[in-house]
């Protein structure tokens, strides 16, 4: 029971880490949207109409950065697992198979 409120220090430490790391990258793309416009010619800036640029910069980037870029993070986390829960796995069935003569 003493376990508890670490595990949730960690969580909590976990969650604080993502929301970093999430803004950072929010915060680089939104900036290299706009320095992308910026370096335009005017021709090319009457194509792209400014509420398009807005709704990209404010909920495009915000929404292809969690739901995408995130990803990245869990999919990393599952692998380690994965990889973790098969070499565990070896390790047993080794374990196991040197002890199967003793028997």
């Amino acid at each position: 029971l003493s376990f508890v409120p670490h595990a949730v220090m960690l969580f909590l430490n976990r969650m604080k880490a993502e929301r970093r790391i999430q803004g950072m990258v929010v915060n680089q793309l939104q900036g290299n949207l706009l320095r992308k416009f910026l370096n335009y010619t005017e021709t090319s800036r009457e194509y792209v109409s400014t509420s398009d640029l807005a709704m990209a910069i404010t909920r495009d980037v915000p929404e292809l950065v969690e739901h995408g870029f995130m990803g990245i993070f869990q999919l990393v986390e599952n692998l380690g697992l994965v990889l973790v829960l098969g070499i565990l796995m070896l390790a047993q069935s080794t374990e196991l198979s040197i002890l199967t003569p003793i028997l």
